[in-house]
């Protein structure tokens, strides 16, 4: 059993997909690199007191977000 990143497990339900039908398309990393890059964008437009330093608090606040869909 493969444990999958939670930003990579909301990358693939963004699909809807699991992380596991995610992998088996045999796709390399870039499409969700170009995706996670992208979000990160979004948080930094909404939360620029975070911009360009991404401690605990912004992580935090960028995985609940995009957990929730928010981003």
């Amino acid at each position: 059993m493969n444990a999958f990143q939670s930003r990579y497990i909301a990358y693939a339900k963004h699909h809807g997909k699991t992380p596991e039908q995610m992998e088996a398309t045999g796709e390399n990393n870039h499409p969700f690199i170009a995706w996670i890059t992208e979000k990160w964008r979004k948080y930094d437009r909404l939360h620029p007191e975070h911009y360009g330093v991404h401690n605990d608090e912004a992580h935090a606040q960028f995985d609940d977000m995009l957990n929730r869909g928010m981003i």
